[in-house]
């Protein structure tokens, strides 16, 4: 009758739709990433820098000075 070419047919596309589905979102979100990282790496980097410095700045301060030792 021709309906398992007409099955294997629409299967075929089926596989066809999906795959061109999953490769548009990998697309998207690869721009979507990007987009997000051009927009707002900026101030992420900006807000890790100014944590590793308050950081540096807590960690300098608990830090004792060493002692003078004299040298005979």
């Amino acid at each position: 009758d021709g309906r398992l070419s007409i099955a294997l047919m629409l299967e075929h596309w089926a596989f066809a739709a999906e795959f061109l589905a999953t490769t548009a979102s990998t697309a998207f979100s690869a721009l979507f990433a990007q987009v997000f990282d051009a927009r707002f790496g900026s101030i992420i980097k900006v807000n890790q820098d100014a944590v590793l410095d308050g950081l540096a700045l807590e960690v300098a301060s608990a830090q004792q000075e060493p002692a003078l030792v004299a040298a005979y």
